[in-house]
């Protein structure tokens, strides 16, 4: 998988040159062990079992990786029992370190067609949470969705509508999303096919394979203010059946300084211009 660093820019502020990349979260399963649940701050089911589950995987069963070291495989074809996966992770360590922009980037493989139509597990991210129940399988908890079809359809859902992409079982993808939560100001990315891009305010950018899936708004009112971006999860319902999907080489990261930090550097700078001018007075 490539993954790509976002850069920076904010409307109206004194250009400060480039700014380092921060990890954020970075999981790839290798220090996990086969055939039990990954460690994350909320999974379910609490006891696997042959119709439901969700656990690290390895070698041939783990598509997401190309056949090859560990993954996590999220199973549900459980009807009528209430059964579901969970896999939620803070990528942050309390709300006050929350982001305000993001990429989120793993890989992916539709597992096998288990036959069933309309069901998916949905991929969301949303507010820091220190709960280690599901937080993120409530619509008005997430602002974004992608859901991973039980027949391969993978759809990304944004306020103004979805787009979906017809996926092929057993085949690694490489998934990357951006994030902008600031309410006012564009942030510029370098996308993973090369090449920089702008993205507006309270939006967001999917990218399959390096290809542009869909850019759109962020959803729900909770979204009012700054520095809302601290959980991501992938979450299966109690109603959805056939769903089987791999995930490997998970990475959070951000280069976007908070607005504050912005207006500390800009404010250094002015001083430092003020100075340079009294001194040739």
């Amino acid at each position: 998988m490539k993954k790509t660093l976002l850069t920076t820019s904010l409307a109206g502020l004194l250009s400060v040159g480039s700014v380092s990349a921060q990890i954020l979260f970075v999981e790839d399963f290798e220090g996990q062990t086969p055939g039990d649940k990954p460690t994350a701050t909320a999974v379910r089911p609490s006891t696997n079992s042959a119709t439901v589950f969700t656990e690290v995987v390895e070698n041939a069963a783990n598509g997401a990786g190309g056949g090859a070291g560990n993954g996590v495989e999220l199973f549900d074809n459980e009807s009528g029992s209430g059964g579901a996966f969970v896999f939620e992770n803070n990528f942050v360590a309390d709300t006050a370190s929350q982001q305000s922009a993001v990429q989120v980037s793993f890989d992916f493989a539709w597992q096998q067609d288990l036959g069933v139509t309309g069901s998916y597990g949905r991929f969301g991210v949303g507010v820091y949470d220190a709960s280690t129940a599901a937080t993120l399988n409530t619509s008005g908890n997430i602002f974004l969705e992608v859901r991973f079809g039980s027949d391969g359809i993978f759809r990304v859902v944004g306020s103004g509508g979805s787009t979906p992409s017809v996926l092929s079982a057993g085949q690694a993808y490489s998934f990357d999303m951006f994030i902008n939560d600031l309410d006012s100001s564009t942030i510029d990315y370098t996308a993973p096919g090369g090449g920089t891009v702008t993205l507006a305010a309270n939006s967001f950018a999917v990218y399959l394979d390096d290809v542009l899936i869909r850019t759109d708004g962020l959803k729900n009112a909770a979204l009012s203010g700054d520095s809302n971006l601290g959980r991501f999860g992938i979450d299966s319902f109690t109603s959805h059946t056939g769903v089987d999907y791999t995930f490997d080489n998970f990475v959070v990261s951000t280069v976007v300084p908070e607005p504050s930090t912005y207006a500390l550097i800009a404010g250094v700078t002015m001083l430092g211009l003020a100075l340079v001018q009294r001194r040739r007075k």
